[in-house]
């Protein structure tokens, strides 16, 4: 089923488009065909099998033109697999080993790798396709097996010889990530085929190396292949802590993934929510499951599958008895219980020396606030106001510094005996060498104007 374009895939095919007429118009034919080439990968990956057809066809001309082999290599295993994806499994075959024989004449390991990959994939699908029946000619296995078993032994065998070439001919060739990659879709691949062969246990093995190769090479479309696969063989297995665990990973992964992959994680959204009903999870664990799902259908615009997983989740939480708290919040207006709500009493024991608790017989009130008190300045008063009983406290004398004798005020030249009021000279700053021995003089010292004063306000006084 083809996919709608988004506003960026359709600019973006748009742009290659304009790129293409423009190499065409210059003659710059590999550029050309590159762009094709890319043109029909962006419309596979949106389901436009026919149109991206069309686009490596017309790769192949130019190629074929230019007498480029490699190239045109590459353009039949590309025609192969869009064929193959539109169910034309004999003429895809046919593209297929076309690209086979011409990577074994450039002795090309890598391309011979992708061509025993793709023709295996080819025999695979038409295993798993319902119109099986109509070819005949290709159901016949090289050990005398016919039908789907036959189909299922050439993909076998055709799997098991790509990976002999990336395990015998490609080591130091190619990244140790794209080896990865390479043996990660084999094993996967090969997984499949014995599932599909009844060989459960080896299935298993191959899928877990298959996990093991997707996550080393970080691509997450191949890590979402596998644990999903994983996790659907586990599930009929009865391994069903192992099939939850595979399946929530790759609906992790298929979050990561852009839109054309969300179809991927509803499909192991869809495999989780039957294990967890084969398990009797409880109904708020499958409600979480069934929004997901919702979500995921209404991103795909299948609105009507989302209004039934949407409808489902709310019957499963209709026995909560938080739901209409959680589905319809009150606000604190509208709470019964807001307004009763008195405020808290401290408790003592994380009070400090001076804090008092409010007496609740003094009436200070706020009008604003009817249920808070003020506490009164009587009420406060015992600790803002020092008792005058007290004795006050003698400095600590290794505190203090040594400080000479006091001179008597009658043998002090500064303080006349004929005076017997004597005040201490004020300040003048045009005088700097007048200094009193108690009290230290600054230059700049003044006396404040008494039209500065508050009515409370007066001159300090200098003590005699």
């Amino acid at each position: 089923m083809a996919a709608e374009l988004n506003a960026e895939a359709a600019r973006e095919i748009r742009q290659l488009e304009k790129s293409k007429e423009k190499f065409r118009r210059l003659g710059n034919s590999s550029e050309e065909a590159a762009t094709c080439n890319r043109l029909g990968e962006l419309l596979a990956a949106h389901g436009r099998f026919g149109e991206a057809l069309e686009q490596h066809r017309e790769e192949l001309r130019i190629l074929e033109a230019a007498e480029d082999p490699l190239g045109c290599a590459v353009a039949h295993r590309k025609i192969g697999e869009r064929l193959a994806e539109l169910r034309r499994f004999p003429q895809a075959l046919e593209h297929q080993r076309r690209h086979l024989s011409l990577a074994q004449s450039l002795s090309d390991p890598v391309e011979q790798q992708r061509a025993w990959a793709t023709i295996g994939r080819t025999f695979l699908l038409m295993a798993e396709s319902t119109e099986f029946s109509e070819f005949p000619e290709f159901s016949q296995g090289s050990q005398g097996t016919s039908g789907i078993s036959g189909a299922l032994s050439r993909a076998l065998e055709a799997f098991k010889a790509s990976l002999e070439i990336v395990d015998t001919q490609l080591e130091g060739i190619l990244p140790c990530q794209e080896l990865a990659q390479m043996r990660s879709r084999l094993f996967l691949n090969l997984g499949l085929v014995q599932d599909s062969l009844g060989n459960s246990p080896e299935s298993s093995k191959l899928l877990l190396k298959s996990v093991q190769l997707a996550e080393q090479s970080q691509v997450l479309e191949d890590q979402f292949r596998a644990h999903f696969n994983l996790g659907l063989l586990q599930q009929r297995n009865s391994e069903f802590p192992q099939a939850l665990k595979s399946l929530s990973r790759a609906r992790d992964c298929g979050r990561n993934l852009r839109e054309p992959q969300l179809q991927g994680e509803a499909e192991a959204a869809l495999g989780q929510l039957s294990l967890a009903e084969s398990l009797g999870a409880p109904g708020r664990d499958l409600a979480v499951i069934h929004v997901s799902l919702a979500t995921t259908f209404r991103d795909l615009g299948e609105h009507s599958k989302a209004l039934q997983h949407f409808q489902r989740e709310l019957e499963l939480r209709k026995g909560e008895p938080l739901e209409s708290q959680i589905l319809y919040p009150k606000f604190p207006s509208q709470d019964p219980k807001f307004r009763s709500r008195e405020p808290k009493i401290p408790n003592p024991k994380f009070l400090n020396r001076n804090s008092q608790i409010p007496d609740p017989k003094i009436p200070n009130f706020h009008p604003k606030f009817p249920n808070s008190q003020i506490p009164s300045f009587q009420s406060l008063a015992p600790f803002l106001i020092p008792n005058p009983d007290a004795k006050p406290r003698s400095p600590n004398s290794k505190f203090l510094s040594p400080t000479p004798n006091p001179i008597p005020k009658s043998q002090d030249p500064k303080f006349p005996t004929s005076d017997p009021n004597p005040k201490f000279p004020i300040p003048n700053p045009k005088f700097p060498n007048i200094s009193n021995p108690k009290i230290p003089i600054f230059q700049n010292s003044q006396v404040p104007d008494s039209k500065f004063l508050t009515p409370n306000s007066q001159i300090p006084k200098f003590p005699s």
